[in-house]
């Protein structure tokens, strides 16, 4: 589940975020920080904190952050990396990111479930800069052993 984050400011500054407390989750259950501008995925940890810049005054800046939590999976018996966590995200340019392991293959469907795009990713960073109308779209990410499909919307 994802949360918009939301700030406001009335001058450029430098700014920390810390979760101070992270109780009532499941085991296993992981919470991250989405920073849509610089384009990054930060697990969030007791007493953990997160740096960022602002370089003019904001207000009502709810497309930048984002609280992303992560339920953890079922035990299938079959080992994977630590490191397979997926993350897709509109960031403030309109383009989709999309945050996984290297080798991956992800794949863009319209509403309608038609195939746009679908591509090797070659970095944990990879940027679709193609110009896709405003909607609903569905990214897949399938790593060989399975899919991870999360739906967003291009404005």
């Amino acid at each position: 589940m994802e949360l918009p984050l939301g700030f406001s400011l009335n001058a450029a500054a430098t700014l920390k975020l810390k979760a101070t407390q992270l109780s009532n989750f499941a085991e296993g259950t992981k919470v991250y920080l989405l920073d849509k501008v610089a384009v990054t995925q930060t697990e969030l940890l007791p007493e953990t904190e997160y740096s960022f810049s602002t370089t003019a005054p904001t207000v009502n800046n709810e497309s930048r952050f984002s609280i992303l939590f992560k339920a953890p999976s079922v035990n299938t018996g079959v080992a994977t990396p630590a490191n397979e966590a997926v993350s897709v995200f509109v960031n403030a340019q309109n383009e989709i990111v999309i945050l996984a392991p290297e080798n991956a293959i992800y794949s863009v469907y319209n509403a309608l479930g038609q195939k746009l795009l679908a591509n090797r990713i070659t970095s944990s960073k990879t940027m679709i800069r193609n110009s896709l109308k405003s909607g609903v779209y569905f990214v897949t990410v399938n790593n060989g052993m399975s899919n991870n499909t999360q739906k967003v919307i291009v404005k």
